[in-house]
């Protein structure tokens, strides 16, 4: 079925999904979802805003990590500003999620 490398960590795929549907639930524009842009360019253009996004990533169970059973520490993406490229908060998602315990 799936391997230890996708039980311990989030697929790009998975992470991908999560930033199409949490940046548009946070309030973010409907841009197509390019690594290579900053989170400003999809609206994000202060901390607050950044805060919203990142509240949806960590703790929205339908949307966020959570739907994949995953963990994301409250502060796992405190780094992000702006002029943030998405791909490093896609990285972040990625390497800072840790898989729940099973129910």
């Amino acid at each position: 079925m799936s391997n230890g490398k996708t039980d311990e960590q989030l697929g790009a795929d998975q992470v991908a999904q999560i930033l199409v549907d949490c940046i548009p639930l946070s309030g973010g524009n409907g841009n197509e979802v390019s690594l290579s842009k900053v989170l400003q360019w999809y609206g994000f253009d202060d901390q607050h805003e950044i805060d919203v996004l990142n509240s949806w990533i960590i703790g929205d169970s339908d949307y966020g990590v959570l739907r994949y059973r995953f963990h994301l520490s409250g502060d796992a993406l405190n780094f992000a500003t702006p002029s943030t490229p998405l791909s490093d908060v896609a990285n972040a998602i990625q390497n800072k999620a840790t898989p729940m315990a099973p129910a």
